[in-house]
């Protein structure tokens, strides 16, 4: 009888091994169905951020804006959550002309202070914000942006992402809001040199 709970027990510890391996497996896909690794060993992850931010009316923009019609300098602050990031602050500036934009520069600044850099691709393209009908907003842009490099973790980043955006730049009565705000959605690949994960 002893050798047959001796057997019983050995079986039962075996299977309960290898259901902890299948486990381990299905996690480690999962990772790898969301994080690919590059040929150079930098690893791509998918990016999600939702922010808003406002007008700021801090720095003068002098020099920033002098290709024209581009001349009107336009500087936000704001704030988020998103994935890699956490809680983050952000800033952007751009130039504009009417509704027209273009060389925008921004930074998310993560909660421990790390920095991930972003531009408007350089391809001689602007943006545009169109009038929407909405209750609550007026305005909507959507533009590509790519990643450029950081601080910390996001040193020598890349990659490239879309901004879904919102503008509410009036009052119930019609009247204009000076800080008005900007709710965005960001959605991309990161792409990490290997070591910054």
């Amino acid at each position: 009888m002893k050798p047959l709970s001796l057997f019983l027990l050995t079986c039962a510890l075996l299977l309960s091994f290898s259901a902890c391996d299948t486990q381990e497996t299905d996690i480690i896909t999962e990772e790898s169905d969301t994080q690919a690794k590059t040929a150079n060993g930098s690893v791509e992850k998918p990016l999600k951020l939702d922010f808003f931010t406002k007008r700021n009316y801090s720095l003068s923009g002098e020099g920033y804006c002098t290709e024209a019609p581009f001349l009107g300098f336009n500087y936000q602050v704001g704030a988020g959550t998103g994935t890699h990031l956490g809680n983050f602050s952000v800033t952007i500036k751009f130039c504009e002309a009417g509704l027209t934009y273009t060389n925008i520069e921004g930074v998310f600044i993560a909660a421990n202070g790390d920095e991930l850099y972003f531009t408007n691709p350089d391809d001689g393209s602007y943006g545009e914000v169109i009038i929407i009908d909405d209750p609550f907003y007026e305005g909507y842009f959507e533009d590509p942006i790519i990643f450029n490099g950081g601080t910390g973790r996001f040193e020598g980043a890349t990659g490239n992402a879309t901004f879904n955006s919102y503008v509410n730049s009036f009052d119930e009565d019609g009247n204009f809001i000076p800080e008005f705000q900007t709710d965005h959605q960001v959605t991309g690949t990161l792409v990490l040199p290997k070591g910054n994960k």
